[in-house]
């Protein structure tokens, strides 16, 4: 039994959605599970690491899962400071996952840790 019929409101939909995005700039001594969940933390968080990112086989773009309340695609540009150097870094989401595996991030495993079940 209803408790109470009303028709639908936009409030009634979802609140968040997970989406892929592709970020370019990142330098090599940042790219690491931490920085890559500060740099999202502006508008989302990270739920998933891609393979190449956290393998390091693919430097030039860091490929990251994020569940985010903001519905609109995302496409950032970010100016940071990192060990006192400035670097813009550029965010953008991607309509499809990349094709290879991914890692959660909750735990996340180190690429020392994947090598010994390898």
């Amino acid at each position: 039994m209803f408790a109470l019929l009303r028709p639908w409101q936009e409030t009634d939909g979802p609140s968040n959605r997970k989406v892929w995005v592709r970020a370019k700039g990142i330098p090599l001594h940042a790219w690491s599970s931490g920085f890559f969940q500060k740099l999202v933390s502006s508008f989302g968080s990270l739920t998933a690491i891609a393979h190449v990112t956290e393998s390091k086989s693919k430097l030039d773009f860091a490929f990251l899962q994020i569940l985010t309340p903001v519905f609109k695609p995302i496409s950032w540009e970010i100016s940071a400071h990192i060990v006192d150097n400035p670097f813009t870094i550029i965010i953008d989401e991607i309509q499809h996952p990349p094709s290879i595996a991914t890692l959660p991030t909750t735990p996340i495993a180190s690429a020392h840790d994947l090598s010994k079940h390898a």
